[in-house]
């Protein structure tokens, strides 16, 4: 399994999704190419699971299309598509607020 890091740049279907990878794992091979094809079989945070396909698409793109997401990932199928486990990357904020 690889974990690598990046932005996702494009929906190709309800359950697919390109990711521009910016960052493997240290112990991973680095043999992946700069954009990757992913099958997800799970999405953290999830979308509701009542929506047609198009709808899942249209809440996929307001959510993570451009966000930067990390991915655990198998080796690719027949067709080149990895699978796994995608988590979006919220940034962590440290410290106090301070309102002026």
């Amino acid at each position: 399994m690889k974990r690598i890091k990046g932005n996702v740049v494009e929906i190709l279907a309800p359950d697919t999704v390109l990711i521009e990878v910016a960052f493997v794992g240290k112990f991973n091979s680095s043999d992946l190419p700069d954009i990757v094809k992913v099958r997800f079989s799970e999405l953290s945070p999830p979308y509701p699971k009542h929506l047609q396909p198009e709808q899942v698409i249209e809440a996929l793109n307001g959510s993570i299309l451009g966000a930067y997401v990390s991915a655990n990932i198998n080796g690719p199928d027949s067709h080149g598509i990895f699978t796994g486990k995608i988590s979006r990357e919220e940034p962590a904020f440290r410290g106090k607020r301070r309102f002026q």
